[in-house]
């Protein structure tokens, strides 16, 4: 069996620069939505520098504080109802644990051939 694979803050970087650098940036923040909500990721301060530096030259520098911050608040919310659904909550993970592995796979592999799209593009404007 294959072990699952994960990628690192570096491979990450590489996506986002990449989105980054052909105005994809609404893309880049779905994938910090998506490593915000995988806790086994750590969206670390080089890596929220380097998005908000790409953001902020397209004068949207704020997007990422409000994006952090709105999933800090849903995450501290989650936290108060655990203790009162505690074994709904269980349930809930068992269930839905498969699906969001999927899910991130998925994710993953869309903007993996994005970007090789977008590599495909380049190669051929500048054959032109």
């Amino acid at each position: 069996m294959v072990k699952k694979q994960r990628m690192n803050n570096e491979s990450y970087k590489f996506i986002m620069k990449a989105l980054s650098d052909h105005g994809r940036l609404d893309e880049v923040l779905q994938l910090v939505d998506a490593m915000l909500d995988n806790e086994a990721i750590n969206v670390n301060e080089e890596l929220q520098e380097i998005v908000k530096g790409e953001l902020n030259k397209e004068g949207r520098g704020d997007e990422l504080d409000n994006l952090m911050e709105e999933k800090a608040r849903l995450k501290a919310e989650a936290k108060a109802r655990e203790g009162r659904k505690l074994p709904l909550l269980i349930s809930f993970h068992l269930r839905t644990r498969k699906r969001r592995q999927d899910l991130q796979r998925e994710m993953m592999l869309m903007l993996m051939r994005q970007l090789l799209l977008l590599q495909n593009l380049q190669r051929v404007k500048t054959n032109s």
